[in-house]
């Protein structure tokens, strides 16, 4: 038995866990990297841990119709919540995705992933949900963390944190982020007019175009909080 003070079941692994605190003193950050097309082609846009000397900025752009919005599943905020697979819902056109390459060693997630991303969109208001996903060497996609926020201007760095989670991934596994505009019924669908959700009338609902800056000038990322000191 331990005296550590934190204990918590991580998830792959199916182990219990103890640690000195819940936040880790060891960040790994993955940049946004993309030929543009990440909307229409899940294997254009990229994770990377270093960004090519000679990066040329780019943007993603994608549609967010609030007649046909992308649907809630898994996760903490819908019924049912949990794990699921995923792939098949990242092939939306209205969902951005960015994956790693595969890992080369275990991966011990611990705490609330963050996502800094340099966004503008075509309306008053507009929101982003970020989901952070594994994605198996035959190609299946499941959900880890997930997070939402309403953006009420139409150009900012938004800082989006993400559900607090323990997991181990496993080495040969990708780690994937799908960007959207909508995470319904989990969240209300907002009408892009910047009133508050009582105010706003269903005719007023607005599509919405939102586009992810990439570059050396606009490094969108994600933030891990790692913990390799596992007991």
């Amino acid at each position: 038995m331990t005296n550590l003070p934190v204990k918590l079941f991580e998830m792959g692994s199916n182990q219990w866990r103890y640690y000195d605190n819940f936040t880790s003193g060891k960040q790994q950050i993955h940049y946004f990297h993309s030929n543009g097309l990440a909307a229409i082609n899940n294997q254009a846009g990229k994770l990377v841990t270093t960004l090519p000397e000679t990066e040329t900025p780019v943007t993603d752009d994608f549609v967010h119709d609030p007649w046909r919005p992308v649907p809630s599943l898994g996760g903490h905020a819908s019924f049912p919540g949990g794990v699921f697979e995923r792939s098949l819902l990242d092939c939306r056109t209205d969902i951005v995705t960015y994956t790693s390459e595969p890992l080369t060693t275990d991966l011990h997630l611990l705490g609330s992933p963050m996502v800094e991303i340099q966004v503008q969109a075509d309306s008053e208001s507009f929101d982003l949900c970020a989901i952070l996903s594994r994605m198996t060497a035959d190609g299946n996609v499941y959900n880890i963390s997930q997070g939402y926020r309403r953006i009420d201007q139409s150009q900012a760095v938004v800082n989006l944190s993400l559900q607090a989670t323990c997991i181990k991934i496993p080495k040969g596994d990708r780690l994937r982020l799908s960007l959207s505009g909508a995470c319904f019924p989990a969240y209300n669908v907002n009408a892009g007019t910047g009133k508050a959700l009582a105010e706003a009338q269903l005719l007023e609902q607005q599509v919405i175009t939102i586009s992810i800056e990439l570059g050396k000038n606009f490094t969108s990322k994600l933030c891990l909080n790692l913990n390799e000191n596992t007991v």
